[in-house]
């Protein structure tokens, strides 16, 4: 029904009430309940301040028929107090069915998002299958009519797929711990360099068309859950470089502050639009993206989680077209041990490293990634 529809019907069932009071009842008889009937119609199909406004019209005319009848005015409180409680029952009727109707609309997107998302599991899982299924067909052959050039293919697909099918597998678990509110992180003493060199040499043989760049100081010694890091670091790199044209340069960058230690990654690739931005570290921010990256699209949502449950944050700076740099901060727990000045460092605190992390503000390469700390005394070059 439009909107002038409702109307002509809530003016029509004002009209037929001023009509069947003044020519149908008694003249010394008012029934409220005549003018509220369309006010109960408006309800149902309108929001609620023109419900509200419906009722206050519904009450006017009510008081304009009292006038014209000369009804005393001992009784007007009493119909007025009919309208008053009418008008706020009928608006609250008009919220909830707006409350329910957004409900149940973010229910069918939900549903949508997660029938797609599950489209795109099962087409990675089932990547990940066929490679294996061909490796183990490969190896299945007789050995005389097998070369060693083909066992090692044939092995490298089982790996490949393996692989695939594990990350696949710990991205669904980490998520299904996060919405149950049990995504738990495990701090020990750790170097966070010795770390990031392990992640950057396990992207490269996963990414040998990217230059993935380590900069980092010699040691960066910390408290902090060492697989969990590891998994945020891997999450970052493997989507700067699915993101990014091959041949181009994916940096990381490691600094230490005074209440733990910063992690930057940069890419030059397609960019994120600043809309977009807001809603990446979402679930099934991919699949409203649209794109064809392999991949279930929880990784972020992931890193997030991990960043926060160290106390910290990540965030994003970037440009459509101009590549993405993710900065996280992560506090060192070694820093919670004691009383006040010992405890994970406030927001404010945590700010002033982001601000210091972001300083020069470009989106280009390496200058957006001074961070502010002690110079670089290690750099890991390509290979």
């Amino acid at each position: 029904m439009t909107t002038i529809q409702a109307l002509l019907l809530v003016v029509a069932g004002f009209a037929a009430a001023v009509v069947v009071n003044f020519g149908v009842l008694p003249g010394d008889h008012i029934v409220s309940s005549l003018y509220l009937l369309p006010v109960l119609f408006a309800c149902h199909v309108w929001r609620p301040r023109a419900v509200a406004v419906t009722a206050m019209a519904a009450a006017s005319l009510y008081i304009a028929s009292a006038q014209v009848e000369e009804r005393p005015l001992t009784v007007w409180p009493f119909g007025v107090l009919a309208f008053v409680i009418g008008g706020y029952l009928t608006v609250q009727f008009s919220v909830q069915r707006e409350e329910i109707a957004r409900h149940a609309e973010r229910e069918s997107e939900e549903r949508q998002r997660l029938q797609v998302f599950m489209g795109m599991v099962a087409h990675d899982l089932a990547g990940s299958v066929t490679n294996i299924m061909a490796g183990a067909d490969m190896l299945a052959e007789a050995p005389e009519r097998r070369s060693e050039e083909a066992d090692r293919v044939a092995i490298a697909a089982i790996t490949s797929g393996t692989s695939q099918a594990r990350r696949l597998l710990t991205d669904l678990r980490d998520a299904a711990a996060i919405g149950a509110g049990q995504f738990n992180v495990a701090p020990g003493r750790m170097d966070l360099v010795e770390l990031a060199r392990e992640i950057v040499a396990e992207q490269r043989l996963g990414n040998a068309g990217h230059m993935i760049t380590l900069d980092a100081p010699d040691h960066l010694p910390g408290d902090w859950d060492r697989a969990r890091v590891g998994q945020l670091m891997a999450n970052l790199v493997s989507n700067a470089c699915k993101y990014s044209s091959a041949g181009s340069e994916v940096l990381v960058v490691l600094r230490a502050w005074s209440g733990g230690a910063t992690i930057g990654v940069q890419d030059q690739g397609i960019g994120i639009a600043p809309d977009e931005q807001a809603r990446i570290f979402e679930p099934f921010a991919r699949v409203e993206r649209g794109d064809d990256v392999p991949g279930t699209g929880l990784g972020l949502w992931i890193s997030k989680a991990i960043a926060e449950s160290h106390g910290g944050r990540i965030s994003v700076e970037s440009a459509a077209h101009r590549g993405s740099s993710f900065t996280v901060i992560l506090p060192s727990a070694e820093r919670a041990t004691g009383e006040q000045d010992a405890a994970r460092p406030d927001e404010a605190r945590i700010d002033a490293v982001e601000r210091a992390a972001r300083a020069g503000g470009s989106t280009q390469l390496r200058p957006n990634l001074v961070i502010a700390g002690p110079p670089a005394t290690y750099a890991m070059e390509p290979r």
